[in-house]
């Protein structure tokens, strides 16, 4: 049957506020009840996870399946540290942020592929010089499709139904970033 996530990733969120900003997030899931405050073997990533609070709902898109919560595990894991958000499947595409031009396959295994390492290690140059514009940008402002995202803070939803857009666009103003969505299936 597969494990269904959906990873939120927080890109503008620098190292230095990654801390502060997941004890705020994670007292606004609570607060909200979209989470309970207490830790649980509820994930696949992580023996301390957060199950869905009481409120869980108010999240979700108007359409959810609603048998949803009987799934396991179903859970949120908060991620707090250098994280590359993926689908299972390679970006095929990758935009630059600067002049917008669309790069293809190629570009991503010879240019971003390897630069990946690099980030992980916060060694050596995590820019990317775009081959369109001759600019350099960081590797966390790029897009690509399908969604890659690499941050050092983000979410990882277990098993939930499909999140609203409304929840999107809350978790950004609660973050101050930019939201990134990836799905897949394992």
């Amino acid at each position: 049957m597969g494990e269904y996530y959906q990873k939120i990733a927080a890109p503008d969120v620098v190292e230095e506020a990654v801390a502060s900003t997941a004890e705020c997030l994670l007292a606004w899931l609570v607060n909200r009840q979209i989470v309970l405050g207490e830790r649980k073997d509820c994930t696949l990533g992580s023996a301390d996870g957060f199950p869905p609070g009481d409120r869980a709902e108010s999240a979700l898109a108007p359409a959810a399946y609603q048998g949803w919560r009987k799934r396991r595990p179903i859970g949120v894991e908060l991620i707090t540290k250098r994280t590359v958000f993926f689908r299972l499947d390679h970006a095929q595409s990758s935009v630059c942020p600067s002049c917008r031009q669309q790069n293809g396959p190629d570009f991503f295994e010879k240019t971003v592929f390897p630069k990946i390492d690099e980030w992980f290690s916060k060694n050596g140059n995590m820019e990317i010089l775009c081959i369109h514009c001759d600019r350099r940008t960081e590797l966390r402002h790029w897009r690509f499709d399908p969604t890659w995202a690499f941050a050092d803070f983000g979410l990882i939803f277990w098993n939930w139904p499909m999140l609203s857009d409304r929840f999107f666009g809350e978790l950004s103003v609660v973050t101050g970033s930019r939201i990134v969505y990836v799905a897949d299936k394992l």
